[in-house]
């Protein structure tokens, strides 16, 4: 009789309804015993006991009644009982505790918050055997002796976070649980760091106001039906028996109001303020802005792969769907809270089972029993073979925000999409309402406990078995393979799921970045975005090397300075804080690069220079002298106009070689692009913290475009990066970013040349890969910037902090791109779809590359770009 009754606690006929309907009978039994009007015995009987269970039926249901159906409690204060009886009594020895106010000697509890900060791997990337393996570590971290584990999964707007929580009656072996699942978990790569704890901000120690007009209107009507029914006791049976049912209806009145007291206290105000209501078995929270939340939650009540063979290619498919449901439009919450459950005692019990179906089977039982003991029988295989049986309980939360209009359509909708995701991953559902919503929210915070019942008479919330492959793809192994970023730094666009994506050279091992891609894929534009953006939020100097002329109006827009060598020129010769031998040498370096000197016309030269700097009173033995005030002097016309005027002086072979030296000169010395004279300084552009662009395109006087000859560009660059090492090495050591240098068309200045002469040959290179090696402790980050991909030296990958590839075609530059950014096949058959502006970014130490759409600065298109970069 009682089993039907408690279910009654759905009945839309409220017991408030009841309560006015038993008074308005108390009344006219009355009338009826003054009329001297008797009940046979037999009735008074039935209607005394309908009044008992109905009275054992409310009691029962008090706490399912009060936030439904009595609406004792205002509305938007019916979620807090959801952390009734818990009290947080703060942080001891790195663990929190809370008190269980409702359980015998006040119980403590202790717990730890565990998020997943990174995980170097996921399924696609992994062999069979490897997955497997730590599929069953990670599953096998929910087997902790005294210690709960639960992994619970947050998502909002498409960022997913998985949490561990390990919950336990003792600190010390919570503790050492914690040491221990961390170990187990870096052991395959995936990094937890500590999470922050919501639930101490849930539970407050502060009272309810309680909204008690319906507990008095009927304690009001309870006690005029007991004045009414004192007045019939004289009347016979019938008038105790009105008695003893309003009586009841009394205690049961006052009963109630205690029980609001008891269950008010020690309960959630913070968390859940803006509650509107439970409705429908939807619960409405304001946000801010006139928003509105509306969530459904689900409990999964079986899993349907339990009494099933799991391969792994099962598994793996469960992974995708999980991540596919991960980066669903809705918000989500999904707690999975396993307890391991004695493997011996559970074969031996579904051995029983198997053999019992079997046996009706055989007695001409039904063909589903011969089913049911064939699914018997694999559970045991599965659990002989190492899987381990767990008692799972599983909640989910779906939510959707936005205007309140229609929003119960869009969380009605989304809940079902959901429902469908989960069936096909293997998982049956069940929606919650009444006091099972407030388990539910309270299970999303806390791993289940003796507070809690689960099994209660209308719950649908219930521990489930399962085994370790019916669960383990619950894993972060389910994410996206995404690099741990700095969120904030230079935005350079977002990735496939919409999140912003930020390159913070101060935040990377290696502050160096290479962009890669063919013409017109967008790599010159996403140069000037990150010249715009680095000079606007970082305020540091930004060198650009221009081969084509294409960064002059984003650098005019930041105020800063284009060389054209029709009006200005740069010294090589320029000291920049190097010994004048140093800079000597290295000039000499440079002209062998961009014109091919031999061994003969390098000494040479190297000593026209030495002479040149004495001339000018720079002295090689003492250091005061070594300033650019002297050296701004010296230029390379100069000391080949030092070489003519010494012509006289020579023997006819070393005639010779200053003659041969002088006419591979000319192209960096003569003639209206000659260096000539000292325009610009390195030292007083970075003091002046600006921009400047070295531009290897000049204009004639019609404006029309003059490239610069292929000797005069090496020299160029040669000469701007070395005396930008002199003046960063002459300083001190300074790991943070303090000047970052664009270098387009890198290809040009980073191939190796080969010197040959009668009887050996030299290979010279260029200083921009000694700089990448050199310069990152002093402060310089490089952005290299390339068509030609294998011109670049292959140490030169290594010395780089960041790669960034467009999209492409060309089978040879998929194959470069997939073996420099560890792509996998899908990824290179994405990059034959790219748009313009698509591309890959991977950093060094993390092998995963992240597909990224640029989001240019509009200054920053050209006018054939578009809208999209």
């Amino acid at each position: 009789m009682i089993g039907p009754l408690k279910r009654l606690s759905y009945v839309t006929f409220t017991p408030l309804h009841l309560f006015i309907a038993l008074m308005v009978f108390g009344f006219i039994f009355t009338a009826v015993a003054y009329a001297r009007v008797e009940l046979q015995s037999l009735q008074m009987i039935a209607a005394a006991l309908v009044l008992v269970l109905y009275y054992t039926y409310t009691g029962l249901n008090s706490r399912n009644l009060f936030i439904r159906k009595l609406g004792s409690l205002r509305l938007w204060q019916a979620s807090s009982l959801v952390f009734a009886g818990i009290r947080h009594e703060g942080n001891r020895g790195g663990v929190e505790v809370v008190r269980m106010l409702r359980q015998r000697g006040r119980r403590r509890k202790y717990y730890k918050h565990l998020t997943v900060k990174d995980i170097r791997h996921n399924f696609e990337a992994l062999p069979r055997w490897e997955l497997e393996r730590r599929l069953k570590i990670f599953s096998e971290s929910f087997s902790l002796e005294d210690v709960n584990v639960s992994l619970r999964i947050i998502k909002r707007t498409k960022k997913a976070v998985f949490r561990l929580t390990l919950c336990s009656d003792d600190p010390d072996k919570l503790r050492e649980a914690v040491r221990k699942v961390q170990g187990r978990l870096e052991g395959m790569d995936i990094f937890l760091d500590e999470a922050e704890d919501d639930l101490c901000t849930l539970v407050s120690c502060e009272s309810l106001k309680l909204d008690t007009r319906n507990v008095l209107t009927f304690v009001s009507l309870a006690l005029t039906g007991v004045g009414a029914s004192t007045l019939a006791v004289p009347a016979g049976s019938i008038g105790v028996a009105l008695l003893l049912a309003n009586g009841s209806a009394l205690t049961a009145g006052l009963m109630t109001l205690m029980a609001l007291r008891g269950i008010s206290t020690h309960t959630n105000l913070a968390a859940f303020k803006d509650a509107v209501c439970f409705e429908k078995s939807t619960l409405y929270r304001n946000l801010p802005g006139q928003e509105l939340e509306a969530s459904r939650f689900l409990a999964v009540t079986a899993f349907d792969t339990t009494y099933q063979q799991m391969k792994l290619e099962k598994v793996k498919e469960k992974l995708q769907g999980l991540n596919e449901l991960i980066h669903s439009d809705f918000d989500l919450d999904l707690v999975l809270h396993a307890s391991p459950e004695p493997r011996d005692l559970l074969v031996s019990k579904l051995q029983k089972q198997q053999d019992l179906y079997y046996s009706s089977y055989q007695t001409g039982g039904a063909l589903s029993h011969l089913s049911k003991a064939f699914e018997r029988r694999r559970a045991i295989q599965r659990m002989k073979g190492e899987e381990q049986p767990y008692s799972v309980t599983m909640i989910a939360k779906v939510s959707v925000r936005g205007d309140p209009e229609g929003i119960e359509g869009r969380v009605t909708a989304a809940c079902q999409t959901f429902r469908t995701s989960l069936s096909t991953l293997g998982l049956r559902a069940e929606d919650l309402r009444d006091y099972d919503l407030v388990k539910a929210v309270r299970l999303l915070h806390m791993p289940p406990d003796r507070a809690v019942d689960l099994h209660a008479y209308t719950s649908r919330i219930k521990s489930i078995l399962a085994l370790t492959y019916d669960y383990a793809w619950l894993s972060p192994f389910a994410l996206d393979r995404k690099p741990v970023l700095s969120p904030n730094g230079i935005l350079l666009g977002v990735d496939d799921r919409g999140v912003k994506v930020h390159w913070d050279p101060n935040s990377l091992a290696n502050p160096h970045m290479t962009v890669l891609g063919l013409m017109g894929t967008g790599k010159t534009t996403v140069a000037r975005t990150i010249v715009l953006r680095a000079r606007r939020s970082m305020k540091i100097p930004l060198i650009i090397i221009d081969p084509s002329g294409e960064y002059a109006s984003v650098v005019e827009e930041l105020g800063g300075v284009v060389i054209d060598l029709g009006n200005l020129k740069l010294n090589p010769l320029l000291l920049s804080g190097v010994n004048p031998i140093d800079r000597a040498t290295n000039v000499v370096e440079m002209a062998a690069y961009a014109v091919g000197l031999n061994s003969a016309e390098q000494v040479l030269l190297r000593k026209a220079v030495t002479q040149c700097y004495a001339q000018h009173g720079i002295d090689q033995n003492r250091d005061e002298t070594w300033t650019d005030r002297k050296a701004v002097e010296v230029t390379l016309a100069g000391v080949a106009a030092h070489i003519q005027s010494e012509m006289e002086t020579y023997d006819d072979v070393h005639r010779l070689v200053a003659e041969t030296l002088l006419f591979k000169l000319e192209p960096i010395t003569t003639g209206k692009y000659g260096l000539n004279r000292t325009d610009v300084e390195i030292a007083y552009l970075m003091e002046k913290s600006a921009v400047l662009c070295l531009s290897l395109r000049s204009h004639g006087e019609d404006g029309k475009p003059i490239p610069l000859s292929q000797e005069m560009q090496k020299a160029l660059v040669w000469s701007l990066l070395e005396q930008l090492y002199g003046y960063l090495t002459a300083s001190t050591v300074q790991e943070r970013v303090r000047v970052i240098i664009i270098v387009d068309e890198a290809h040009l200045f980073a191939k190796h040349t080969i010197i040959r002469e009668q009887d050996s040959s030299r290979v010279v290179e260029p200083p921009l890969s000694l700089h990448l090696r050199m310069l990152r402790k002093f402060g310089a980050s490089y952005i290299l910037i390339t068509h030609v991909p294998e011109d670049f030296p292959s140490f030169l990958y290594k010395t780089v902090g960041t790669l960034l590839a467009f999209g492409s075609t060309d089978p040879e530059y998929l194959a470069f791109c997939s073996k420099n950014l560890n792509l996998l096949k899908q990824d290179e058959d994405d990059m034959t779809w790219f748009k313009r502006g698509g591309c890959f970014l991977r950093v060094h130490g993390d092998p995963r590359p992240i597909k990224l759409t640029v989001k240019p600065e509009p200054s920053a298109l050209t006018a054939t770009d578009g809208a999209a970069a």
